[in-house]
């Protein structure tokens, strides 16, 4: 599974013109949520350093936590002279938090749900191919360079412990798999932390929790003249193991897709049979791993010849799906010689 993935990236960074250099694959995730908080969920998401992820709706690692924790461990800026009359950043940066806190309706960003939505209305189509015999999988190039190797296998069977897919399982991932595969829309939109008030009426009761400024001089200074002692420290907030070293800056969306994909592996009279009955309905299929628990997924098998097995992925318009994420280093953003 390793190698589709790493494939499938490499087709959907070409026929889409994403980026190698931001681009991660998002795979396993539900249907556009109703609400912007949603959204921002995944935006809020540390994104793990691999060009694919799993949908994990706990999101155990979390940019808004995690830079609370930081300015709540920095020094005051020193203010002189003419300036004293000049609330100093960190102060400004705890001042937004405090009244965001006693809103108790959480942490915003710039991209909401309706701007999505709208972009969707404006958006083309995408159509393009798919062969596992000749698409790349060299991902040295890419921002991330190698895969998070979790991948679920060709079905995601993980509540289907003794589902009789697994006998068709890894015929399927070493045949030939083509596929023909059509997006109605797609949109790449950025979304970031919201760092001064909106004129969105979307965002109408959210108030800017977020200071850059604050940010920048935590990462570009490590020395205790701007970190208190304890924990966090600069080390495991932006070292090599720290967990701010990347964010999540933007989303790719897709709305009504039609896959249709081709495999290769020989069947048997039986096989192919016991294939053509499987309700698939309730799986989730690579490369999407759609979650299928609505009824706005279809995905249907068949078999021909004895030779080829032929699934087909089936999301309306009006249902959109996440499919990527944008990545950017916080070394990027903060780009300047470290103290």
């Amino acid at each position: 599974m390793d190698i589709l993935t790493k494939q499938w990236y490499n087709t959907l960074v070409s026929e889409l013109g994403l980026n190698p250099k931001n681009f991660q694959l998002y795979q396993g995730s539900t249907p556009l949520g109703q609400d912007s908080p949603w959204l921002w969920n995944i935006l809020d998401s540390i994104p793990p350093e691999s060009i694919d992820q799993f949908y994990d709706p706990v999101q155990r690692n979390n940019f808004s936590q995690n830079y609370q924790s930081v300015i709540s461990q920095l020094y005051p800026m020193p203010i002189s002279g003419n300036q004293v009359d000049i609330e100093d950043v960190l102060t400004q940066a705890n001042i937004m938090l405090a009244r965001v806190e006693k809103t108790k309706i959480g942490y915003a960003y710039s991209l909401t749900i309706n701007k999505i939505l709208d972009a969707l209305e404006s958006a083309s189509c995408k159509s393009f191919q798919f062969d596992s015999e000749t698409a790349s999988s060299d991902i040295n190039k890419t921002w991330a360079k190698k895969t998070q190797g979790n991948t679920p296998g060709f079905f995601n069977k993980s509540k289907q412990k003794n589902s009789k897919l697994s006998k068709f399982e890894s015929g399927i991932i070493n045949s030939r798999i083509r596929i023909k595969c059509c997006f109605d829309k797609v949109v790449c939109l950025e979304g970031h932390p919201l760092q001064k008030p909106s004129d969105q009426a979307d965002l109408e009761n959210y108030l800017p929790w977020y200071h850059k400024e604050a940010l920048t001089r935590a990462y570009r200074d490590k020395t205790n003249s701007v970190w208190k002692p304890g924990m966090p420290s600069w080390e495991s907030t932006f070292g090599e193991h720290g967990n701010m070293q990347r964010d999540t800056y933007g989303v790719v969306i897709v709305d009504g897709i039609k896959l249709k994909m081709s495999s290769d592996v020989v069947l048997d009279r039986t096989s192919k049979k016991g294939f053509s009955s499987l309700d698939l309905n309730n799986v989730p299929i690579w490369p999407f791993y759609l979650n299928v628990n609505n009824k706005s997924i279809q995905n249907k098998t068949k078999s021909k010849s004895g030779r080829s097995i032929h699934i087909e992925v089936l999301s309306p318009p009006k249902k959109p799906q996440l499919i990527g994420v944008l990545v950017s280093k916080i070394a990027n953003e903060f780009n300047q010689k470290i103290n």
